[in-house]
């Protein structure tokens, strides 16, 4: 009996005993350095490593269908004093139904451990989690990241410098997405950042007077494939009451 007794006590243990938690993949690393285009390292560049392929449910849908006219990046402080810009809305009863479907949409993201979300022209969105947040480049000019396994796009930016990705190639170009399997080390990323210009001038009319309101825009010759040139808009702006014009954050390439 009291060894029945026993038995039974230790089926109790072992079936009270919970059951261990599910492991997670070992982290990825990525590391790097940015230099100029002499070869110098750039300290103070925001590196930004997003996430991609992640599903928010009814703002991806929203996203993909309706795409913003330039790259756009929305961070979670933003999230949050739209949403409350828009309960307000929705208590004056100031939207549309279909309005409405946006504001869902807005709303479904989970902000807790979302810092921003960078969203492009072609659909495409990046989440950058509070857990990985932007890094600024040291003196040497270096910067490490230690991430879940997964595909990000790797940003770069900086004063004086054009907003580049990795393995962008040209200014009107796209990067090349990282995909990073457990325990990944790449560490061997050295990324070239392109200096940004600037174009100023004065226009006057014919008797020498500032002319304000003119449409001033900036064009260059590119080649397709198949070497054919074509004429590129690149910047456009218009004279201001003193007849003068600025484009700026312009590239070489």
């Amino acid at each position: 009996m009291i060894a029945l007794s026993i038995a039974l006590l230790a089926v109790a243990l072992q079936t009270a005993v919970p059951a261990p938690p599910p492991q997670q993949a070992p982290k990825a690393t990525i590391a790097g350095v940015v230099l100029n285009g002499n070869g110098e390292p750039v300290p103070n560049i925001r590196v930004t490593l997003g996430k991609l392929g992640v599903s928010l449910g009814s703002f991806t849908q929203f996203v993909l269908g309706d795409h913003p006219q330039r790259e756009t990046t929305i961070s979670a402080e933003a999230f949050a004093a739209l949403s409350e810009e828009m309960e307000a809305e929705i208590a004056g009863g100031g939207l549309q139904p279909e309005e409405l479907r946006q504001v869902a949409a807005f709303k479904s993201v989970p902000l807790d451990d979302i810092h921003e979300i960078t969203v492009t022209p072609s659909g495409s969105m990046s989440v950058v989690y509070k857990s990985t947040p932007p890094v600024q480049t040291d003196e040497r000019g270096r910067f490490s990241f230690s991430v879940d396994p997964g595909t990000y796009r790797l940003s770069f930016s900086g004063v004086g410098y054009a907003k580049q990705d990795y393995g962008q190639r040209t200014s009107s170009g796209s990067g090349v997405p990282m995909t990073l399997t457990p325990a990944q080390a790449k560490t061997d990323i050295v990324m070239r950042m392109n200096p940004v210009s600037a174009v100023s001038g004065l226009v006057r009319d014919n008797i020498g007077q500032p002319a304000s309101g003119v449409p001033v825009r900036l064009f260059r010759f590119v080649y397709d494939e198949t070497g054919k040139r074509n004429v590129q808009n690149v910047a456009s702006t218009s004279t201001n009451d003193r007849g003068e014009y600025r484009m700026f954050y312009l590239t070489l390439c």
